[in-house]
């Protein structure tokens, strides 16, 4: 198995797209595309966080949806 000091990341960032701390990247500038399965492609020109749900704040319904049966 590989160690982390074996893996190279397979992608690339403009600086220019990099804000000044070099957290994040401005889509815009990125102008990215998605491949959506098949011979369909798209473009992101938005994007947004959906936090996932903690199980333990789920109600007894919502639960009962995602156990195994």
């Amino acid at each position: 198995m590989a160690s982390k000091r074996d893996v190279t990341p397979f992608w690339k960032i403009r600086e220019d797209a990099m804000d000044a701390e070099m957290t994040t990247c401005d889509q815009k500038v990125l102008k990215n595309f998605v491949k959506m399965g098949g011979i369909t492609f798209g473009r992101v020109t938005s994007g947004y966080e959906l936090p996932r749900p903690f199980y333990s704040a789920l109600t007894a319904e919502e639960k009962a949806l995602v156990e195994e049966k």
